[in-house]
């Protein structure tokens, strides 16, 4: 449930120094959602990119994109549903190792994981630490202890692309300042450290023996 905050934020900010040039090459928009994961259906991706093309019609938003990042097994089929439905903006682009992930969170301002179900979900903090709000489904793990609703980002129910629309929608008509709710996720995901994790386990581990103990 913790990442190297430190390390993932210098590459972000170092990224982010070149973010306009990077849009560019890439061909990407502006201002845009990112997912980092595996490409499989308990992802939700299908559910996702209609709510995206619902929040795109809501706010008449030409400058926002939503980029996949990631392989999997339904890659083809998620392609086929973009080009089917004529589905505008959405951007896949391959997997890459941990350690890039923070120059592609760069290129976007916010962080969604739409999962039917995740253990935790270490993506959640690694966009945090590199202060970006987050969009997370009620089944990620992590949503309870990391994400404040309506402060660094919106818990949403996996179920209701209605739901995960007007979310999206609320940060591409301005209704959340995405500053400050990076801010307040900076602040958050300062506890989630390996060292401050390591500390706490050991003094559960002590509390435990002792209790046995006697």
């Amino acid at each position: 449930n913790c990442v190297d905050n430190q390390s993932i934020r210098s590459i972000y900010k170092n990224a982010y120094l070149n973010r306009e040039q990077s849009q560019i090459n890439q061909n990407l928009h502006r201002h845009n959602f990112i997912f980092v994961g595996r490409l499989i259906p308990f992802k939700n991706l299908p559910v996702l990119m209609e709510a995206f093309q619902e929040a795109l019609a809501q706010t008449k938003a030409r400058n926002w994109g939503l980029i996949l990042l990631g392989d999997g097994e339904q890659k083809v089929e998620l392609e086929k549903i973009v080009s089917e439905n004529g589905f505008k903006q959405i951007t896949f682009l391959p997997s890459v190792g941990w350690k890039e992930v923070p120059t592609y969170l760069a290129l976007a301002d916010v962080l969604v994981l739409p999962s039917y179900s995740e253990p935790w979900g270490l993506v959640v903090n690694e966009a945090m630490a590199c202060g970006m709000p987050v969009i997370v489904s009620e089944r990620c793990g992590c949503a309870p202890d990391l994400v404040q609703n309506q402060r660094n980002g919106i818990i949403i129910n996996p179920y209701s692309g209605k739901e995960l629309a007007n979310a999206l929608a609320s940060f591409m008509d301005g209704s959340y300042s995405i500053h400050e709710m990076g801010r307040v996720s900076e602040k958050i995901i300062e506890e989630y450290t390996p060292q401050i994790v390591a500390k706490e386990m050991y003094e559960g581990f002590k509390l435990s023996s002792q209790a046995k103990g006697k």
